[in-house]
């Protein structure tokens, strides 16, 4: 009896703590150093919320936008177990590539590289086949206008490596609608396009070069404006420094010379374009029409590029030799 009395306990102890094991949480609550994390862009408040990876907190948090800033403002940040971060509320987070960094020091003085990640669907676009693509849509390689509004705007630059070049609109969906006119275009020349499958806008000899797209979808009205760039400002002693473009790498190039100032993109053809800084008193690398002066700290030799073949997103590096 005694036997089977013993038996039965260690049967008992073994069904206890199986038991006991089944009771414990099988995912424990994982802690992140940013507890809550409010942002401003464009005028919308946005909690930024965590990344999961292999079932663990990543060190990155999404920020889902409607439309992409280069910068955003705290308005409301939250740390947990006595940790500090660089940032507080109010201050102003500059996104590169639309990604930005927090540190973040925890109790025992440690810092550790938290990240923000902007996410947005992308603006609206249309495709722009030229006559020498034999109008021909090839999405990986086809030029772009886009809507930076998310609005019936859309803009962009074409560059047309032939005279006597021609080109459709096309929608982005499915089906897609091609929109064209049975006309020339010049630069500076207005077009109300229509619907059509063959009466595509042609131009004249002079039509190799860069131009600027701007259309209305409400009004189909399409504004050609053939540019050529160049830079000016303080930083160049007010002079125009002319760029050159670079087909190998789709941008218009300068080195030159700088003096301490600063400087904006000018095209140089009536009307004038004119592009500065998304942001006021850094140089983000991102450009938008008028915009805030660049800076130079210091005289030397400086390549400039300007890039504008990503449409609504413009941008441009400065490279001291």
């Amino acid at each position: 009896m005694k036997k089977i009395h013993n038996y039965l306990m260690a049967i008992g102890l073994l069904l206890a703590t199986a038991c006991e094991k089944r009771e414990l949480p099988e995912n424990p609550t994982i802690v992140s150093p940013i507890n809550a994390l409010v942002l401003n862009v464009n005028g919308i408040d946005y909690t930024a919320t965590p990344f999961l990876k292999d079932g663990a907190l990543a060190d990155t948090l999404k920020l889902n936008v409607q439309r992409p800033s280069a910068t955003a403002v705290v308005k409301r940040i939250s740390l947990t177990n006595n940790s500090k971060a660089d940032i507080e509320s109010g201050a102003s987070i500059l996104f590169t590539n639309n990604v930005a960094a927090i540190n973040i020091t925890n109790a025992q003085g440690a810092v550790k590289k938290h990240f923000l990640k902007m996410i947005f669907t992308p603006p609206p676009m249309m495709y722009v086949p030229l006559s020498n693509e034999s109008y021909t849509v090839r999405p990986a390689t086809t030029q772009t206008i886009a809507s930076g509004n998310y609005d019936t705007k859309f803009e962009g630059y074409i560059e047309f490596k032939a005279s006597w070049a021609g080109f459709y609109l096309v929608t982005n969906a499915t089906p897609a609608v091609r929109y064209g006119v049975n006309a020339g275009f010049d630069s500076g020349t207005t077009h109300t396009l229509q619907v059509t499958t063959s009466a595509a806008p042609w131009g004249d000899w002079g039509t190799n070069g860069y131009w600027k797209f701007n259309y209305n979808a409400d009004t189909r009205e399409l504004t050609l404006l053939k540019t050529d760039w160049a830079l000016s400002g303080s930083a160049t002693g007010n002079e125009v420094k002319n760029m050159t473009y670079v087909p190998a790498t789709k941008t218009w190039s300068l080195t030159a010379t700088l003096t301490a100032g600063t400087f904006k993109f000018n095209s140089l053809n009536t009307p004038a374009i004119v592009y500065g800084d998304t942001v006021s008193g850094t140089n983000s690398g991102t450009l938008t029409s008028g915009g805030n002066s660049i800076t130079i700290a210091s005289s030397g030799s400086y390549t400039i590029t300007l890039s504008l073949s990503k449409p609504p997103y413009y941008a441009y590096t400065i490279v001291k030799q």
